[in-house]
């Protein structure tokens, strides 16, 4: 038996044969060539580079967006059980501020994405799981202080965090901005 299709012909062992050995509810397949169903080309003719790269794209995207959801999962667990517990004890500390934006603090999966997609671009051999753990704020939280104690709550509760076993990093919105 041969099928035949797209260029190609599959013969021996690898040709299907229908003399009672596939399940009924398996399509017979005659006696005689066969053509293979031809993918539908939307952009006309493409070269197998062409379909290569379309190809290549799409595992990419593929492998990108289950890195964004593993690392969504993880940081979704370290935000449950770590960090807003500990963020809410500190917030506790201090009745002259609290937490703004609070139902916030999570990045949204389609922003993680998209700056996942910018580090890999930026660098072309970064592994999806690396670009993640790149993103600096895929948890974040926002102390409102009143204006005249805003100094002093800022270095009072980065030295909270850090007595919690949290390391200092980026800010924003601080006097060492200026």
């Amino acid at each position: 038996m041969r099928l035949e299709g797209q260029g190609e012909e599959i013969t021996g062992s690898r040709a299907a044969d229908s003399r009672g050995s596939a399940p009924p509810d398996l399509p017979d397949i005659p006696n005689g060539p066969v053509a293979l169903p031809i993918a539908h080309d939307s952009s006309g003719s493409q070269t197998p580079a062409e379909r290569f790269a379309e190809y290549e794209a799409k595992v990419e995207a593929a492998y990108r967006q289950e890195a964004v959801d593993c690392g969504c999962e993880r940081v979704r667990e370290v935000e449950q059980t770590v960090v807003t517990p500990a963020m809410l004890r500190i917030e506790a500390e201090d009745p002259d501020r609290h937490l703004a934006g609070f139902e916030n603090r999570l990045k949204g999966k389609d922003r993680l994405t998209e700056k996942v997609t910018n580090w890999m671009k930026a660098q072309p051999d970064l592994k999806p799981d690396d670009a993640f753990g790149l993103v600096k704020d895929a948890i974040r939280y926002t102390f409102q202080y009143p204006d005249e104690n805003y100094s002093q709550g800022v270095e009072a509760d980065c030295a909270r965090l850090e007595e919690a076993g949290f390391q200092r990093g980026d800010r924003q919105g601080t006097s060492e901005d200026d």
